[in-house]
């Protein structure tokens, strides 16, 4: 007769889980500075785990001071030529990582185990009690503010996720992962259909509209992650979430959620809520952050946190790097960062600024870098849209270049004719052709009340982007 050892055999979860359980495993992450692999990577390095990495910006060239704190942390950071791939014990990889890069072909050869993203973040989720966050919009926000929440109630949360929070960038971290003892909270992807992969303690729904696929693409995906959480939470103002309601708690603003904020007021520079019995002042504007805000709330009330130090830390939330993140203001003229790239993205963060330049007496000069050239064409007409409903005739919109990150995509599509769009619909649209001629442009044109809000996803240069805005803004007031 066999052992119950000898019968028992392990399942891939199994598998994964004792590989990533030994510090001494290598995991090798293949684009290792990308927003999501380089938390999964820093979160193991700082949990004292063994890390490599490649990455096709690090060989460019770029993003030194990102390698070099990988470095600092003690992961072997090595070219993305396949070697050191025979020695990593398993290889991670995402969706945006073509199967043609060497790393990933060296893999194969040497028969080395590939393992997607998420199926990582999954093992982190299945080791102790976990919130993850999905949503087409708001899952960096709210992923922040709950860890600022908790932090304040004295949880000492962990943390995973995309957005790279204030309160955590430093010299020695990118802001976007944490060690702590208490719950797990990450970002949960919708984009590539991952998130049916997790099962968190709980589970939070945010919104769901059209961004890398049609929305009802993405709802079996929604389906199938609310059926995997212990307990699930989702916004019950998004009719396109109905669907999803049985045997959910709802949160809201709305008559039928049941973990409901009340009394919300709108402000240029933030909003007011009350949730139980509790006022809550939330440090961003625009109505999708006061939902943020909730949202972060509700989990919050079903992990049982107090909620007066919840409430207190929220208020005190620093913001997300990139997420509406007010670079300075400049003799009377303020500069905001922010990662809108999808339609709804942009339309809530034109609709924020243009409330922000109407209370200072300017008018809103917004710029937007398409990323990638299948989304720009998918969302084409949405996109216009939002910029002709929300900017008025004297606003101003700038198209950057579509950002181009290599690989075989199909260039069918450009800025220019999204302009004509624009410019159609009675937009005041141009080109910025390059983004030291739109500095020069801006520097030239805008007025103190102005608000300059430059928007964009993926291309690493936007991140100091806003800040040579700003800058060049301050040279032109100076002179």
């Amino acid at each position: 007769m066999k052992s119950a050892e000898e019968t028992h055999r392990e399942s891939p979860d199994e598998v994964l889980d004792r590989i990533l359980s030994d510090p001494s495993c290598r995991v090798h992450f293949v684009g290792l500075a990308g927003a999501g692999m380089s938390a999964l990577a820093e979160f193991r390095l700082r949990g004292g785990g063994a890390v490599s990495g490649s990455d096709r910006f690090f060989d460019r060239g770029e993003l030194s001071d990102e390698k070099r704190r990988f470095e600092d942390l003690g992961a072997r950071v090595l070219v993305q030529d396949g070697r050191g791939i025979a020695s990593a014990d398993i290889v991670a990889a995402s969706t945006a990582v073509e199967a043609a890069i060497p790393d990933l072909v060296e893999a194969r050869r040497c028969e080395r185990p590939i393992y997607h993203r998420s199926e990582i973040l999954a093992s982190f989720i299945r080791r102790g009690r976990s919130v993850a966050v999905t949503g087409t919009s708001g899952k960096s926000t709210v992923v922040g503010m709950l860890w600022s929440a908790l932090r304040a109630a004295k949880e000492d949360p962990a943390l995973i996720t995309g957005g790279e929070l204030m309160a955590l960038r430093g010299p020695t971290a990118r802001g976007n992962a944490a060690v702590g003892s208490g719950p797990l909270i990450v970002e949960a992807d919708e984009s590539d259909r991952s998130v049916s992969r997790y099962a968190p303690s709980l589970g939070l729904i945010l919104n769901l509209h059209k961004d890398h696929a049609p929305a009802e693409e993405i709802l079996p995906a929604f389906r199938s992650f609310k059926d995997q959480c212990r307990e699930a939470c989702l916004l019950g103002d998004d009719p396109a979430l109905r669907p999803l309601r049985v045997g959910a708690e709802v949160f809201g603003f709305g008559e039928e959620a049941g973990l409901r904020g009340h009394n919300l007021q709108l402000e240029p520079f933030g909003s007011r809520f009350e949730f139980e019995g509790i006022e809550v002042a939330v440090p961003m504007p625009g109505r999708h952050n006061a939902e943020n805000a909730l949202a972060a709330l509700a989990a919050a009330k079903m992990l049982g946190a107090a909620m007066p130090a919840v409430s207190v830390g929220l208020e005190c939330f620093g913001g997300i790097h990139r997420r509406y993140e007010v670079v300075g203001e400049a003799e009377g003229v303020l500069v905001i960062d922010d990662f809108a790239h999808n339609p709804a993205k942009i339309a809530a963060s034109l609709k924020a600024a243009r409330r922000q330049a109407r209370a200072r007496g300017g008018r809103l000069l917004a710029i937007f870098q398409p990323h990638g050239f299948a989304p720009t064409k998918f969302y084409r007409s949405e996109l216009v849209e939002a910029f002709a409903e929300i900017l008025d005739p004297d606003d101003q919109a700038f198209l950057q270049e579509i950002f181009f990150a290599g690989g075989s995509a199909v260039k069918d599509i450009s800025s220019a004719e999204v302009i004509h769009d624009l410019q159609d619909r009675g937009v005041n649209a141009s080109l910025g052709s390059t983004r030291k001629a739109l500095c020069e442009k801006l520097a030239n044109t805008a007025l103190s009340g102005d608000v300059v809000l430059s928007m964009g996803a993926r291309d690493p240069g936007l991140n100091g982007f806003a800040q040579q805005i700003f800058e060049r803004l301050s040279v032109a007031n100076e002179g």
